[in-house]
């Protein structure tokens, strides 16, 4: 999954087809979720090479920070398989 950008709302699905993997993320009360490749770079006979390594989703939560309220918040990841059998 070497994309990114943001996805309007609290909820996102991803599948894996090829290993018959669904999951799905959802933070409630998120206005968006960020989604960004993570990368290193590797040196190699050919130069150097950039190398995806994994993905990172991160909510985003509206917060007032002038209020005297607790606040907290709660990410679920269901796990499923992409295939219904």
């Amino acid at each position: 999954m070497e994309w990114s950008g943001v996805v309007e709302g609290p909820e996102l699905r991803l599948v894996d087809e090829w290993q018959d993997v669904a999951v799905k993320m959802d933070a409630r009360g998120a206005s968006q979720l960020w989604v960004a490749p993570i990368e290193t770079v590797s040196e190699s006979e050919e130069g150097f090479e950039r190398v995806y390594q994994g993905s990172q989703i991160m909510g985003v939560w509206p917060v007032d920070l002038g209020s005297a309220d607790a606040w907290s918040a709660e990410t679920t990841l269901h796990v499923a398989t992409a295939r219904e059998k």
